[in-house]
């Protein structure tokens, strides 16, 4: 257990207590590992080019729903360092955005906006069949 006693509090308000998590970069590996996530769970390239049966493509959907949200948020078209051009692929976009932002700010929105998508999605009836074992 551990107590949030008044010396501690005071030293955090006089800022002499350093904070734990530094983000002043995020390595490339964990970057990386962040795409295979979400190839692994909203869908990889074959997947993103693909529909299922009802017709839909989940994958496209799932890193649209993404990058569009990411762009609004940010005031853009098109997430850097993506050219326009007909055809958008989402996913490569996302994944170059990831790979490429030198913000660590703007890269820990793209992982938080993401797994949360994830995770709303993957507590559907429909992801059911992928827990039973």
């Amino acid at each position: 257990m551990i107590f949030d006693l008044f010396s501690k509090r005071q030293k955090e308000l006089r800022g002499e207590v350093p904070d734990v998590y530094v983000y002043d970069t995020i390595p490339r590996p964990l970057r990386v590992q962040v795409i295979h996530i979400w190839r692994d769970t909203l869908g990889n390239e074959l997947q993103y080019h693909r529909e299922n049966v009802q017709g839909h493509h989940e994958a496209l959907n799932a890193y649209r729903f993404i990058v569009e949200a990411l762009c609004r948020e940010y005031g853009l078209f098109i997430l850097p360092p993506a050219k326009p051009y007909e055809g958008r692929n989402y996913l490569e976009e996302l994944a170059n955005f990831l790979l490429n932002e030198p913000s660590s700010e703007r890269v820990l929105d793209v992982i938080e906006l993401s797994f949360r998508y994830i995770d709303r999605i993957t507590k559907g009836p429909q992801c059911l069949r992928f827990r039973s074992g």
